[in-house]
């Protein structure tokens, strides 16, 4: 009979030969509970902030850019006040306060023409706070969009926020903080742009007759945010009937 032989068990020591990193696994139970050092891929990522205020774009109307309205409070320093009085009319001689009599042309006006009232361009915008804490906002840029290729043909520069007050009934001057848990319907006066400048961004073709949307950029405790207008398009110039 043969005698059987125990096998012989050669344990093996595998050693990382120099300049090769062992493989290590980034699975807890491989690396003893532990994650591999230098991996962030189970990290969560962190949460970008986002803003508790709501904000809609609503109408807006470009026409003109009118000069500004004296802030609220404003005095004129004694200093200048009797010089912007109107002057007295001086006294004239009968003889020489009778003009020479002159008729009027046919077609002549006799009353002066009015002057064109100016029509400030403005944009309007709604401010939703949900938050129980007040917010801060900041009106950064508007820009002008061509809706048909979707291109920015001009900014708008803002300025003069004013908040619609209930009780007043009218609009007063505004400085973009938002109570807790409240709302805001706020007007900026803007600037128009230069349609001469918008053409030559659209190679040549008339900007009237085409549909935009305005893009507003708001910071709100310092989180940017985006909103856009509907769409509107700049009437084409309608011919006057003859008279």
């Amino acid at each position: 009979m043969k005698t059987l032989r125990p096998a012989l068990v050669l344990l093996v020591t595998l050693t990382a030969l120099p300049g090769c990193a062992p493989t290590v696994s980034n699975d807890p139970k491989v690396n003893g509970g532990e994650t591999a050092a230098g991996d962030e891929s189970d990290k969560p990522d962190e949460e970008t902030p986002q803003p508790s205020v709501a904000v809609a774009v609503g109408s807006v109307l470009l026409e003109s850019d009118c000069p500004d309205p004296p802030t609220a409070g404003s005095s004129i320093p004694a200093s200048i006040a009797p010089s912007m009085a109107p002057a007295k009319p001086a006294k004239r001689s009968p003889a020489a306060s009778a003009p020479a009599s002159v008729p009027p042309m046919p077609g002549d006006s006799v009353a002066p023409p009015r002057r064109r009232r100016c029509k400030q361009s403005t944009l309007q915008i709604t401010f939703e706070n949900s938050a129980e804490a007040p917010a801060k906002v900041r009106v950064v840029e508007v820009r002008l969009r061509d809706v048909k290729t979707d291109q920015e043909v001009a900014t708008l520069p803002s300025r003069m926020p004013s908040k619609w007050s209930e009780a007043d009934n009218a609009y007063a001057d505004w400085n973009e903080d938002l109570a807790a848990a409240s709302s805001a319907r706020a007007s900026y006066r803007i600037k128009p742009p230069s349609w001469s400048a918008v053409e030559a961004k659209l190679d040549g073709e008339a900007s009237r007759g085409r549909t935009y949307s305005v893009e507003v950029s708001v910071e709100i405790g310092g989180v940017a945010t985006t909103a856009r207008s509907a769409e509107f398009t700049r009437p084409p110039i309608v011919p006057m009937p003859p008279t």
